[in-house]
């Protein structure tokens, strides 16, 4: 990581008021983040659900995937774990509400309803029923990922990371190793290095290395093996939360 590690920590003490109100505000923009990020994760919904969002006017924009994952690609990279997956053969619905919450679901050409209160009459095509219903309202096609989330993303990760180059050297690990711990899924990395980290913080310095007499801080390579380790923690988190109801937890995890 670019810069010179060789800043006292008395230098910084003038800035001490900013960087304290600068590390308060990016705590905010990480809970607002956090929270835009699990209320818009795509929910999975029925026919119906969509055709009364539809007709009650709460649908403001849909579109038509062939999975889930083309969905994700417009999320920031940091929660594109949490709503990976879920393809489906025949395509899927995807749409987003006025509340801001996005939903999806399977509607197939090959899917068929027998009419309401009319045994008499043809079953119908759901898709081109559907697609009809869509055509006789007012709601255009267009993306479906909303902007909030990725732009306090951007903010987080410019800031961040305009501080870890720019800053004062960190006094726990080496640029190379918050760089690395930044990038923990769901952002956590960000919190880890607000909570414990110069600026933010006067840590008692590492105990020094008997061999050179400075002292140790975790390196680049620490923190690659750190990312890896909190990876795989997370799948196995995500893996356990499946069980949770739709609502609080989206079900399209990897």
């Amino acid at each position: 990581m670019a810069g010179v590690d060789t800043v006292p920590l008395a230098a910084t003490h003038r800035w001490t008021p900013v960087w304290q109100t600068l590390r308060a505000a990016l705590v905010v923009v990480w809970a607002t983040w956090a929270v835009a990020a699990w209320w818009s994760t795509p929910r999975a919904a029925t026919v119906g659900e969509a055709r009364a969002d539809l007709s009650a006017g709460r649908m403001v924009a849909w579109e038509w995937v062939d999975s889930l994952d083309d969905v994700a690609a417009g999320w920031p990279t940091r929660i594109a774990l949490t709503i990976g997956g879920g393809s489906s053969p025949h395509g899927l619905f995807v749409w987003r509400t006025t509340t801001g919450q996005v939903f999806h679901t399977a509607i197939s050409y090959d899917r068929w309803t027998e009419p309401d209160g009319d045994a008499s009459q043809e079953p119908v095509d759901e898709r081109r029923s559907f697609e009809a219903a869509l055509a006789d309202t007012p709601v255009s096609g267009g993306e479906v990922v909303p902007h909030l989330p990725g732009l306090l993303d951007t903010v987080l990760t410019v800031v961040c990371l305009g501080v870890l180059i720019a800053g004062p050297p960190p006094v726990l690990g080496t640029r190379w190793f918050w760089f690395w711990v930044g990038t923990f899924d769901l952002g956590l990395g960000i919190l880890v290095w607000l909570a414990a980290e110069r600026p933010w913080a006067t840590p008692d310095p590492p105990p020094p290395d008997p061999k050179t007499g400075k002292p140790r801080r975790y390196g680049g390579a620490t923190g690659f093996v750190a990312t890896i380790l909190v990876g795989i923690a997370a799948s196995i988190l995500l893996a356990v939360l499946r069980a949770f109801p739709e609502w609080l937890v989206p079900s399209p995890l990897p």
